[in-house]
């Protein structure tokens, strides 16, 4: 699905043909590092919750 929507946004002239092998690695290449950026990104915001939840309890043990 996001590769249909990924084709339907760039146009033809300038994407070239889309069953190529050239426009297919480019697709496949695009979706592998948005899930890096994702992968990255998720992983920052579970350490601020983590952060979030230690600080949290030390605050409640402390008083």
């Amino acid at each position: 699905m996001a590769a249909s929507l990924f084709s339907s946004i760039i146009c033809a002239v300038c994407f070239g043909d889309p069953g190529s092998p050239l426009s297919k690695g480019v697709v496949a290449g695009v979706l592998f590092l948005s899930s890096v950026i994702f992968f990255v990104l998720s992983c920052i915001a579970g350490t601020a919750l983590l952060w979030a939840r230690r600080a949290r309890q030390l605050g409640v043990s402390e008083r």
